[in-house]
């Protein structure tokens, strides 16, 4: 049977924090829902979610929810070479030429195709 786990209004004692800390690592390297593991071990699923999100918050080895992220300028001629090697090109039988047809984009050149 598993320890009790008491805690005080005034903040967890350093067994109890190093009990919930042992009981994420063991979440984390498992399958379980939060759900089956709270029942397994007899934690009430509220405060095993507070004490996840606590011991979470306090690995300095966790990465960032976001990255940022930086887009280097695309060069002419890289956006030439681009199209020209993945991209179609329609000529209508009046002469007008339409270039860069992907599939991305068939819908939109049939609705120009209708309109000319």
């Amino acid at each position: 049977m598993p320890l009790p786990l008491p805690c005080t209004p005034r903040g967890p004692r350093a067994a109890t924090r190093q009990r919930w800390t042992e009981l994420v690592a063991e979440y984390e390297r498992g399958t379980l829902t939060q759900r089956a593991f709270c029942e397994q071990h007899s934690l009430a699923l509220s405060s095993f979610a507070r004490w996840r999100r606590r011991v979470l918050g306090e690995r300095a080895d966790a990465p960032p929810a976001f990255v940022r992220v930086s887009l280097a300028e695309e060069r002419a001629v890289d956006r030439a070479e681009s199209l020209s090697a993945h991209a179609l090109r329609v000529t209508l039988p009046s002469g007008v030429r339409i270039d860069g047809v992907s599939a991305t984009n068939v819908a939109l050149l049939a609705e120009l195709v209708r309109t000319l």
